[in-house]
């Protein structure tokens, strides 16, 4: 078996990814994999320089959101090559200002899709910073929840209610947020790692460290924020898929 499908087969077991899924991964990685072969060199013996090399190719041929698509699996990738030992490192590449400014001079802004989110998400590893990033953009996707109140989660809160609930106290009013098994076991992990002696469960961490530390990923607070969202056609088609499949009105 070799690494690829060591990696595809972690993915179905402990990420339960739909096959669907793993196959467009593995779209993604191949292409990386056909681009270092071509060069003669194999990914554990990658280096920073090839790895930017590759990206700076994909930055200048692709929309910025298959770049972070792309970007995203591919760093999850190594984000498991590095967990299994296989190699020392993860390179990071910086999109460049004129693309970013370009991104953000667009009239029609990008729709982060679920699986453009979700493999920005696998991407993260479990060290410190990495998981508050993932922990932070899941409550706000996924939870719906305000950085302003993010950052008002108290540790003794969570305790109080076995961090079952994601709990915030503003202006003597009571937030709660139930969360799912997934995330409950997140935050005890961020907690006995990382927060134990904190009063709130990110500490100092504050809005625009966070944002900065997102940008470093390719990404803007806004695009996050507006995470999965439907754009009017897909939502229109979708409507009309349904209208079809109960009887009323034309495909």
């Amino acid at each position: 078996m070799n690494i690829l499908e060591k990696y595809t087969e972690n993915l179905a077991v402990k990420k339960n990814l739909l096959q669907s899924t793993i196959e467009a991964y593995k779209l993604d990685i191949n292409e990386y994999l056909e681009f270092l072969k071509a060069k003669n060199i194999d990914i554990l013996d990658t280096d920073e320089k090839i790895f930017n090399e590759y990206f700076s190719d994909v930055e200048k041929n692709y929309k910025v959101a298959t770049f972070n698509r792309k970007y995203s699996t591919i760093r999850g990738f190594y984000k498991f090559l590095l967990k299994n030992r296989y190699i020392e490192k993860i390179f990071e590449y910086k999109i460049s200002k004129d693309k970013i400014s370009s991104k953000n001079n667009s009239k029609s802004e990008i729709v982060f899709r679920k699986k453009e989110y979700q493999d920005f998400i696998n991407s993260l590893s479990d060290n410190f910073n990495e998981m508050r990033l993932m922990l932070i953009s899941k409550m706000i996707v996924e939870y719906k929840i305000s950085l302003v109140n993010i950052f008002e989660i108290q540790i003794k809160d969570l305790i109080k209610y076995n961090f079952q609930k994601i709990i915030i106290v503003r202006n003597n009013k009571i937030i709660s947020y139930d969360i799912n098994n997934e995330m409950e076991k997140e935050l005890r992990n961020y907690y006995e790692k990382y927060a134990s002696e904190k009063r709130f469960l990110f500490g100092v961490y504050g809005k625009s460290t966070f944002i900065s530390d997102l940008k470093r990923y390719n990404l803007d607070f806004k695009t996050l924020k507006n995470c999965m969202q439907e754009d009017e056609k897909d939502l229109i088609e979708n409507i009309r898929k349904i209208y079809f499949e109960i009887g009323i009105g034309d495909k």
